[in-house]
């Protein structure tokens, strides 16, 4: 279990890394709900990481109730 929270933590921080030095900055775009968060972020100017963490709480209800052994 340590492992598995260990592994998001570590992956989590790579992926903000990479949103914030690499995308952000030139204006590129990713797919799914990042790339939504980054399309608000462009167009509206709202925090790329808010919006994502927003969109993704369906998700992780959905998850929840209906794949509950994915979500952990």
């Amino acid at each position: 279990m340590l492992k598995k929270i260990m592994a998001t933590i570590i992956g989590s921080i790579f992926l903000a890394i990479g949103i914030n030095v690499f995308l952000v900055p030139h204006h590129l775009l990713d797919g799914g709900i990042i790339g939504i968060g980054l399309i608000v972020k462009y167009i509206w100017h709202v925090k790329a990481g808010l919006t994502i963490i927003l969109l993704s709480i369906p998700l992780y209800i959905i998850a929840w109730f209906y794949y509950r052994p994915f979500f952990l």
